[in-house]
């Protein structure tokens, strides 16, 4: 059983949301919607949800200042948002949830989904809520962290740092410069989307390179500086040379 609170400035989309979750989402037993900050803040206070459905776009305060002025965030966070691409690239980099609106039954279900099967510990939520600040306060993409995961860490890796990433099914492998391995749930082009922004090139269906470690193409294989050799798919080939000669 799940507390859960709304809070949205448009009432349309408030309602939206709180209907959808009414009819689809059984789970959610106890649901609180507010449109004011303030009341929201006292409602956390009060009834302490486990899960808050949080609108970016707000006038008085966006849903990432609201967010930062809780000082105990005992609860996790989807956030929603109509259009801010910008917000959404944040997210994404900080591994936390959002829904576009207007939220869809099928991504509102999945998104609750991902709530109930993967739990994380306060205090990596805390540490991932706290990068999410950085990120939007960065100005721009080029200054996002990845928020990756190994056991019960949370590191925090600018894509300058990855040498190169292995598609496995709807995972994907992330290698750094330095050695270590993180796995993220998501899939191969998620992740391509992403780091494509940073000078990262798919060189097959289950490769991706960071072009700044590639140091030589020997026939069908692709050389990085670490030695690791990744192969290069023939209907790619000419894309990757030509990248690979823009980069010089």
């Amino acid at each position: 059983m799940i507390k859960a609170l709304i809070l949205d400035d448009e009432k349309a989309s408030l309602t939206q949301l709180r209907e959808s979750i009414e009819r689809y989402i059984p789970d959610i037993t106890q649901l609180w919607v507010t449109s004011d900050p303030a009341e929201a803040m006292m409602l956390i206070n009060e009834q302490h949800p486990q899960l808050l459905f949080l609108d970016i776009e707000m006038p008085q305060l966006n849903g990432f200042e609201f967010l930062e002025r809780i000082k105990e965030r005992n609860f996790a966070v989807i956030f929603t948002t109509a259009f801010s691409q910008y917000a959404i690239k944040a997210l994404r980099f900080s591994a936390l949830d959002y829904l576009l609106k207007p939220v869809q039954e099928d991504e509102l279900k999945k998104a609750v989904e991902r709530f109930r099967e993967q739990p994380v510990a306060l205090e990596q939520m805390q540490k991932l809520y706290e990068q999410l600040f950085e990120n939007v306060k960065s100005g721009h993409e080029t200054g996002f962290k990845l928020s990756l995961q190994t056991g019960n860490r949370i590191y925090f890796i600018a894509p300058g740092e990855i040498s190169w990433c292995k598609g496995d099914n709807n995972y994907t492998l992330v290698y750094t410069k330095d050695g270590r391995e993180f796995t993220m749930s998501k899939t191969l082009k998620d992740v391509e989307e992403m780091l494509q922004p940073f000078g990262f090139l798919r060189s097959h269906k289950s490769s991706l390179v960071n072009a700044k470690e590639v140091t030589a193409l020997d026939n069908e294989e692709l050389i990085l500086k670490n030695g690791v050799r990744i192969p290069v798919s023939r209907r790619r080939m000419e894309d990757v040379k030509s990248f690979l000669s823009g980069k010089n």
